[in-house]
C-alpha cells in the first residue's frame, strides 16, 4: 500500500498539523529549525514502526503549553483515545491481487479506483476502517427479510427457522447500526436452513435469499479485508542523524548493556544493535564465538567460528553492494566502495577499504558516508527483507555533506525512494530539486498557541519557512544563467510544471540543454530577459495571451532584448480562439478530465467548447479552486501517462508549442 495522506495532532509543538498530502514516490518537508520537522516524523513513525520506539506519554507528548485544559475531567481510557496520527493508504496492484483471492471476495464490490484504508493511530489505541465501503446495516436488510418470514408461514414446518429469524432482528433493533461480523454469519445459517423451506419454483423467495446472503457476506468480507490491509501495512522506518555504528563494538560489554537494560541513550546502541541484527547474531552469540574455546568439542567450535566468518563476509559484500548502489563511488577522487566487518576476540569492527587496499575505521570517512553506511544498516535490518513494504522517513539527510554533495545526494533519495516511498525533512536549500517543487510542503510554526502546520502548497506566513526555497530558486536559476545557453522564461511556477508535464508526455522532444526559469510573475520577465541577453545566452519568454502577458510583450527592454520572434504567447498554440488565453488553454480538455478527480465537479461539454479560459471556467465551478493544485495534479498524471492520452487538438498544441521552442532556440 501507499501512504496518501496523513493528519497529526497532538504530539508535541503539534496542536493540529492539517491534512498533509503525501506523493507516492518522496515528499519533501520544508521548514526552519525549531518548526515541529522532526516531531512530524516521529509521530508518523508510530502508525506501524518497524522497530520498538519510545512509547507515546500523554504527560510527556502532548503538547504542554494546553495539557492542564485537555487532561481536566477526563478518565485514563479518554486519555488513552487522544488522536495522536491518522494515515490514508491507496492499494498497488499486489494488494488487489491478494484481496481478490479472500474467501468472502465479490467482483464489483469495491472501486479500487477511490478504494483508501485509514489507519488512526492515539495514545495507546488504534482503529482502522475502509473509506468508501458501505456496510450492511440492519435496515438494509429488515424489510426483505419480513418478507421473506411471511414467505416461509406457507410452510408448516418452519415456525422454528421464522422463530429464530424474528429473534435475530428483535434483538437489534436499530436500523442505523452496520451487522457485524459474527451477526452476518448468523444470519447466514438462517438464510441457508429458509432455502430449505422454499420451494424450488418460487424463483422470487430464492433470489430474495441470494439477495440477502450478499447483504450479509459484504459485511464478512469487510472484516476479512481489514484483517489483510492490517497485516500488509508498510512498516515505517525512522533515520536521523543521531543513530551511527560505531566503528569498533565491544560484544560482550554490549550483550551485557542489552541484558541488563541499562542502554540509557536510545540513539548510543541503536546503530550498533541494529548491525548485529544484519549480521543475524545477538550480542550474547557474537560475544560467545569471541572467547577462547573451553570445550572439549573443538571441531563443533571450529565450525561456528568458520560459519560467523562466512556470515560477517557475505553481510560485507551484501553491504557493500548496496552502498556502492546509491553511493556511486568516484574512484578518481578515492571515494570510500568496499566496507568490511571484522571480527576479533570481543571486538567486531566496521573497516573501510579504498582501491588501493588500505583499511581504516569507519569513523575515519567523511559524515556523509559514515550516515549512508548507519543508514542502510539500519534499514536492512528493520525492514525484515521485505523492503517493497517500508516508508522511510529521514530526517534531516545529508546535513554533513557539502552543499554540491547534497545536490547529488538528491539524486540518492529518489533512487531509494523508487523502491520505498519516502519522506524527507530538511532546511536545506541544497536539498530541494527545482523539478521537484511539487513535492515540498512547507512546516510552518508562527505562534505556539497555534502550533505546527503544514501547507500543501508553497505558501507560508512565514517568510522564514519560504527561504530555503527561495535559495533553492536562486541557485537553480543562477546556474542556469550561467550554465545553460538556451533558456526558456516562464511567468510562474505553474507554468514550469505544465511546460515539463507537456514535455514528459512527448518524451521529452525539447532539446536537452533548454532550461526552464520560472522568473515569479510576467512583470519580471525584463529583468531576466535583459541579464540573459547581456550575457549572449539565447532565450525566449512564454507569455500568456491576456492583459498582464500583452503589457510585458510590448516592454521596450523585453523586445530589444529578446526580439518580437522569441516572444511566444499562448494563443500562438490554440486550434481556435480562446479569450485571454493561458498555458492551461493548451490543454483544456485533459485539465477538465483532471479536474473532476480533484474536485468531483463535471464541466460540461459546452463550457469547454465556449471562448473562455479554462481556469475562469474551474473558479466558476468551484470557488475553492487553486491553479497551484490542477498543475501539481497535471503533472502527477503526465508522468503516469502519455502523449496518447490526450485528445487530438491538444496533441497538436503540444506538438506546435514544443518544435516553436525548439525552432527558436536553435
Amino acid at each position: 500500500m501507499k501512504l496518501v495522506k496523513v493528519h497529526v495532532q497532538n504530539y508535541r509543538s503539534i496542536s493540529d498539523s492539517g491534512e498533509i498530502e503525501i506523493e507516492k514516490i518522496k515528499t519533501v518537508l520544508v521548514g526552519i529549525n525549531e518548526a515541529g520537522k522532526t516531531a512530524l516524523l516521529k509521530a508518523i513513525n508510530n502508525l506501524n514502526p518497524a522497530s520498538d520506539i519510545e512509547k507515546v506519554d500523554i504527560l510527556r507528548d502532548f503538547p504542554r503549553s494546553k495539557y492542564s485544559e485537555y487532561v481536566q475531567n477526563k478518565s485514563a481510557e479518554e486519555l488513552k483515545k487522544t488522536p495522536l496520527v491518522k494515515g490514508w493508504f491507496a492499494l498497488e496492484q499486489s494488494d488487489i491481487t491478494e484481496i481478490e483471492t479472500l474467501p468472502n471476495f465479490v467482483d464489483n464490490l469495491i472501486d479500487y479506483s477511490t478504494f483508501i484504508y485509514v489507519r488512526n493511530q492515539n495514545y495507546d489505541y488504534c482503529s482502522h476502517d475502509i473509506q468508501n465501503f458501505s456496510k450492511t446495516t440492519f435496515g438494509d436488510i429488515r424489510k426483505s427479510t419480513l418478507r421473506l418470514i411471511e414467505a416461509l408461514k406457507i410452510n408448516p414446518t418452519s415456525q422454528e427457522i421464522i422463530t429464530a429469524i424474528e429473534s435475530f432482528l428483535e434483538k437489534n433493533k436499530y436500523d442505523v447500526f452496520p451487522i457485524s461480523e459474527q451477526d452476518s454469519k448468523e444470519f447466514i445459517q438462517f438464510l441457508e436452513k429458509s432455502e430449505l423451506k422454499i420451494d424450488d419454483d418460487n424463483e422470487k423467495e430464492i433470489n430474495r435469499i441470494a439477495e440477502l446472503t450478499q447483504l450479509a457476506k459484504k459485511n464478512i468480507f469487510h472484516a476479512e479485508l481489514l484483517g489483510i490491509l492490517n497485516k500488509k501495512l508498510p512498516k515505517f522506518i525512522y533515520f536521523n542523524n543521531y543513530i551511527k555504528v560505531k566503528p569498533l563494538i565491544h560484544l560482550q560489554q554490549l550483550a551485557d548493556r542489552q541484558e541488563r537494560q541499562t542502554i540509557d541513550d536510545k540513539y548510543y546502541d541503536y546503530g550498533n544493535l541494529s548491525l548485529l541484527k544484519f549480521l543475524g547474531y545477538t550480542p550474547r552469540e557474537l560475544s560467545n564465538l569471541g572467547v577462547e574455546n573451553n570445550s572439549t568439542d573443538t571441531d563443533e567450535f571450529r565450525k561456528k567460528r568458520d560459519e560467523r566468518q562466512y556470515k560477517l563476509n557475505a553481510s560485507s559484500i551484501r553491504l557493500t553492494n548496496s552502498i556502492t548502489e546509491i553511493w556511486n563511488p568516484n574512484n578518481s577522487k578515492d571515494e570510500a566502495s568496499q566496507l568490511r566487518v571484522i571480527a576479533d576476540g570481543q571486538y567486531l569492527k566496521v573497516a573501510v577499504t579504498d582501491r588501493l587496499g588500505a583499511e581504516i575505521e569507519l569513523d575515519q570517512r567523511s559524515e556523509g558516508f559514515q550516515w549512508m553506511v548507519s543508514f542502510f544498516i539500519v534499514f536492512e535490518s528493520q525492514a525484515d527483507n521485505d523492503y517493497k513494504n517500508c516508508i522511510l522517513l529521514l530526517d534531516e539527510p545529508a546535513t554533513s555533506l557539502h552543499a554540491l554533495k547534497q545536490k547529488e545526494f538528491i539524486k540518492t533519495i529518489s533512487k531509494l525512494a523508487e523502491k520505498n516511498q519516502t519522506i524527507y525533512t530538511t532546511h536545506s536549500p541544497f536539498m530541494i530539486s527545482q523539478d521537484e517543487l511539487d513535492l515540498v510542503r512547507i512546516v510552518e510554526l508562527t505562534d505556539r498557541a497555534i502550533g505546527t502546520k503544514v501547507n500543501n502548497t508553497i505558501i507560508s506566513n512565514d517568510p522564514a519557512a519560504l527561504f530555503p526555497l527561495q535559495e533553492a530558486l536562486g541557485y537553480n536559476l543562477a546556474q542556469s544563467m550561467f550554465t545553460a545557453k538556451k533558456n526558456v522564461l516562464l511567468e510562474g511556477l505553474t507554468d514550469l510544471w505544465y511546460l515539463e508535464g507537456i514535455n514528459s508526455l512527448f518524451d521529452k522532444n525539447l532539446d536537452q540543454n533548454i532550461a526552464l526559469l520560472p522568473v515569479g510573475t510576467s512583470a519580471k520577465i525584463s529583468y531576466y530577459a535583459s541579464m540573459l541577453s547581456n550575457n549572449d545566452l539565447k532565450s525566449v519568454a512564454l507569455l500568456d495571451s491576456d492583459s498582464a502577458g500583452d503589457k510585458a510583450a510590448q516592454q521596450e527592454v523585453v523586445v530589444h532584448a529578446l526580439g518580437t520572434k522569441n516572444i511566444l504567447r499562448t494563443k500562438e498554440f490554440l486550434s481556435r480562439e480562446i479569450k485571454n488565453s493561458e498555458i492551461e488553454d493548451i490543454i483544456r480538455e485533459t485539465l477538465a478530465s483532471i479536474f473532476f478527480t480533484e474536485y468531483a465537479i463535471q464541466i460540461s461539454s459546452e463550457d469547454l467548447a465556449s471562448d473562455k479560459t479554462v481556469v475562469d471556467i474551474f473558479k466558476k465551478a468551484d470557488p475553492k479552486f487553486s491553479k497551484f493544485k490542477l498543475s501539481k495534479a497535471f503533472l502527477n498524471w503526465a508522468r503516469e501517462h502519455s502523449s496518447k492520452d490526450l485528445t487530438q487538438d491538444e496533441i497538436r498544441n503540444c506538438e506546435k508549442l514544443l518544435e516553436s521552442i525548439n525552432r527558436r532556440l536553435k
